[in-house]
């Protein structure tokens, strides 16, 4: 005969939240330290142009477009983008723990042009460590598109619990990179996708502060945001890409942005990827000290509640 035992033990269970909350404590402060580390990198290193980026450790900023006609997908609301990760993940309950788990993966990371004013960089970007934002959407919020877009990859049964979550940098939208920059002996041959030169020139444009201001700033508070940066330049890739495959066959070609080097990873520097501009980075990366204070009070709790364990009773 078998027997079910049940634990009913007052230790049991404050010493499995406090374990918990050390865990969990120690990881957050572990994750807000490498962030505030990454934002000092970030800061220490002088920005360069396109066309005079030193050879080895170099940051960029610019606009992304796909290297390749193909390097676009996608994404969710329909908009074509140059790098996506995208998960479905389902809620599982373990005891009295509760955490998502992937059960679908896409991954588009070509490389892809970093542009400025000056030149276009090539980004590996399949070597990056990226940061980013990322956009969570419960699987009933979704469109019904969406929805029949995933169903055979979705779980069946079980939509409830289901979110989508999607990470992206859309063509046209600001990035940041920091990497090892080196200019190839031979000519890199690169077919961006339609409409690069015509993004270039708007590119070029925005150098006027007046004319940044009328294009990108959307609210008029004298503020351009990534975000405002990223509305209008996604949006305008489309129409940029549409006039170069509208343009005459006969008519002058546009001169495209010349490709100085190739932004990359190596033995002493890994190439860092943001979907927005260094300002915003540092922001975002500076958050990690409200990391570490929470991991640590976190931590000192799940400490608190494993010592008091020691006085309460153990039994079944």
């Amino acid at each position: 005969m078998y027997h079910s035992y049940h634990y009913h033990s007052p230790r049991y269970d404050a010493r499995t939240t406090g374990i918990a909350l050390v865990v969990f404590g120690v990881s957050l402060i572990l994750d807000g330290l490498r962030r505030l580390r990454v934002a000092r990198r970030v800061e220490d290193t002088p920005r360069s142009r396109a066309v005079s980026a030193p050879q080895g450790l170099a940051e960029l900023q610019g606009y992304g477009w796909a290297a390749r006609a193909d390097g676009c997908v996608a994404c969710l609301d329909g908009r074509p983008a140059i790098y996506r990760h995208f998960e479905i993940q389902r809620r599982v309950s373990s005891g009295r723990s509760r955490y998502w788990q992937t059960v679908y993966e896409e991954r588009h990371n070509p490389p892809f042009l970093l542009v400025d004013a000056t030149a276009a960089v090539i980004v590996n970007a399949p070597e990056a460590q990226w940061e980013m934002r990322q956009q969570t959407i419960a699987w009933e919020q979704a469109g019904t598109e969406v929805r029949s877009r995933y169903a055979a990859q979705a779980p069946s049964g079980v939509f409830s619990t289901l979110r989508l979550v999607e990470r992206r940098v859309l063509q046209g939208s600001p990035v940041y990179a920091r990497g090892s920059f080196r200019t190839p002996q031979a000519t890199l041959a690169v077919r961006p996708s339609p409409g690069v030169s015509e993004f270039w020139i708007h590119v070029k444009r925005l150098e006027d502060p007046a004319y940044r201001a009328a294009m990108l700033d959307q609210n008029r508070d004298g503020v351009v945001t990534d975000q405002e940066a990223e509305s209008v330049m996604a949006a305008g890739s489309a129409v940029w890409a549409r006039s170069a495959v509208q343009r005459a066959p006969e008519a002058q070609p546009l001169p495209m942005p010349p490709l100085s080097g190739v932004l990359a990873s190596d033995q002493n520097h890994v190439l860092l990827v943001a979907d927005c501009g260094e300002d915003q980075l540092v922001k975002r990366l500076g958050h990690g000290i409200w990391m570490i204070i929470g991991g640590a009070l976190l931590a000192g709790l799940g400490s608190a509640i494993l010592y008091q364990a020691k006085s309460l009773p153990f039994h079944y």
